[in-house]
């Protein structure tokens, strides 16, 4: 394994949108780019956690998805109506200076964006078709399953740390009025988000 594949295939996982690059946009314009980094950290585990899980085979993960899909949405859901209100309604906005960026809070960033990149039921559907078609871990060996995982980690980290210095970068390049704009706009899309993944168990 050259690892090169793999890397890229973490990348482009990573890259796919969804609610976790808004988050992470909101808070590297918000907070700061430390705070950006700890959420795609955050995500790029659980991302390398799941690479790991499916390749030591796909049927347990898949029945679990299936079993704990309305739970886990209800679950998702929750968090991003919590983290877009409180974006939402943050008195801090792109143009300030980061305010926190101590070892609790981004560590509670990191938390976070790993418990919704894990309750998300795409994520290990995806991650199901994506060893559909492989051998498991048993016929590879498990050192193959670990060097996967490791590999996908770090393709997936390697988005996160783009996306957040990009997004600190444009602090310094866009007009106040239109980071203000961004910051609000992800913070209400993440509501919408939040809102339609609890809606959906209910339908």
């Amino acid at each position: 394994m050259t690892g090169l594949r793999e890397i890229l295939l973490g990348f482009a996982i990573a890259a796919a949108p969804g609610p976790m690059g808004l988050l992470c946009l909101d808070r590297s314009l918000r907070r700061g780019v430390h705070s950006g980094l700890a959420t795609g950290l955050g995500t790029a585990a659980a991302d390398g956690l799941y690479a790991l899980l499916g390749s030591l085979g796909t049927a347990g993960l898949t029945r679990q998805a299936a079993a704990l899909g309305d739970p886990l949405r209800l679950l998702g859901g929750g968090l991003l109506l919590y983290l877009g209100w409180k974006a939402l309604t943050s008195s801090s906005t792109a143009t300030d200076s980061p305010k926190d960026t101590s070892r609790g809070s981004l560590a509670g960033d990191a938390l976070s964006s790993f418990a919704l990149t894990v309750a998300n039921p795409i994520t290990i559907l995806s991650m199901g078709a994506l060893f559909a078609t492989t051998k498991p871990a048993e016929a590879r060996g498990l050192p193959y399953a670990l060097a996967f995982a490791g590999y996908l980690f770090l393709g997936s980290l390697a988005w996160w740390i783009l996306l957040s210095c990009s997004a600190h970068a444009s602090r310094r390049v866009l007009p106040s009025g239109a980071l203000r704009f961004l910051q609000k706009g992800t913070a209400a899309v993440l509501l919408g988000l939040g809102a339609w993944g609890c809606l959906s168990v209910l339908r």
